[in-house]
């Protein structure tokens, strides 16, 4: 997970992802103009915003604190896993 949007891409400059999870809390750059920067570079890779009080068309909210369930559960249904297996991630 990026902790302010500037990471996330500069995060995926280096190296694809299957998601990026970013928060949006972060003064300066924001987490949707990271999205639309991200979606430029990797077309289609699934954005996720903790925090994010109003989804945009390339980004999908999750509720802050985070919660693991939730994520496995986003992550699961854009990923296309009907159970997410961090294993699965991680070997990628």
């Amino acid at each position: 997970m990026a902790e302010h949007p500037s990471d996330a891409v500069r995060m995926s400059f280096v190296k694809n992802y299957s998601a990026v999870i970013m928060d949006s809390g972060n003064v300066g750059f924001s987490a949707y103009e990271a999205a639309a920067v991200i979606r430029s570079i990797s077309d289609g890779v699934p954005v996720i915003i903790a925090g994010g009080t109003a989804p945009s068309p390339d980004s999908i909210p999750i509720r802050k604190p985070l919660d693991l369930e939730e994520v496995k559960q986003v992550l699961g249904s854009i990923l296309g896993f009907a159970y997410f297996d961090e294993r699965r991630i991680r070997d990628s």
